[in-house]
């Protein structure tokens, strides 16, 4: 550890942090936001939501009508059959294959826990 730094200059570097921590938690949230909103309103739209049973709301407000495992993958080849070009262009196309083999269950703590994090450091 580097003693040679004043108290002071100390702990200016260690708001610095709080402040980049802080922003980096914002961007990192509202990104798997975006990701998860997108992620509900695709699949909450499409076709083969029909044949999946229903499932009751859990941590998010919205809910879908889906399993909690579900291969976005399967889902991806249903949406292009049925010619669903705004959901599927090119920019989502990656970010649906990343999502594929997460639990639902799981993006929502996770959105959660960043979100809680946040909130705690802005108090």
């Amino acid at each position: 550890m580097d003693n040679s730094l004043p108290a002071n200059k100390s702990s200016q570097l260690y708001l610095i942090d709080n402040r980049m921590l802080d922003s980096h938690l914002k961007q990192l949230h509202q990104h798997y936001s975006a990701k998860l909103e997108l992620f509900h309103s695709i699949v909450a739209n499409h076709p083969i939501n029909q044949h999946l049973p229903y499932l009751p709301p859990r941590a998010l407000k919205t809910h879908l009508p889906l399993p909690n495992h579900i291969n976005l993958r399967d889902l991806i080849k249903t949406c292009q059959r049925h010619h669903l070009p705004n959901s599927l262009d090119s920019d989502h196309f990656p970010l649906l294959l990343e999502l594929s083999t997460i639990p639902l269950d799981t993006l929502e703590e996770v959105t959660q826990q960043l979100l809680d994090i946040i909130l705690s450091l802005l108090q």
